[in-house]
């Protein structure tokens, strides 16, 4: 059983993850394709859950966490990503 840890308040909550089959096999066949992969859609229709379960798959599958870049652009600690100098900046370091 795969779980998100939803912060709420000083309250953690667990939500059970839809998986998303073939949506995860798409990104599983691009993996090592030198490409940015995009996945797009309306609010709350479980990008944010399908790229969870993506980065679980890769830690399963060996890549470290330190491989592994997750920003959220719409918290406000990464407020300073929203230009491409503090993206890029934050990706090399």
């Amino acid at each position: 059983m795969l779980y998100l840890l939803k912060k709420v308040g000083e309250d953690m909550t667990k939500q059970k993850l839809v998986k998303r089959h073939d949506y995860l096999e798409w990104l599983k066949s691009w993996r090592e394709k030198q490409l940015i992969k995009v996945v797009e859609g309306v609010r709350r229709c479980g990008k944010s859950t399908l790229f969870k379960l993506y980065i679980d798959w890769l830690l399963e599958t060996g890549v470290s966490p330190k491989q592994i870049i997750s920003i959220n652009l719409e918290e406000l600690e990464y407020e300073n990503l929203l230009n491409y100098r503090g993206l890029y900046d934050y990706i090399k370091a």
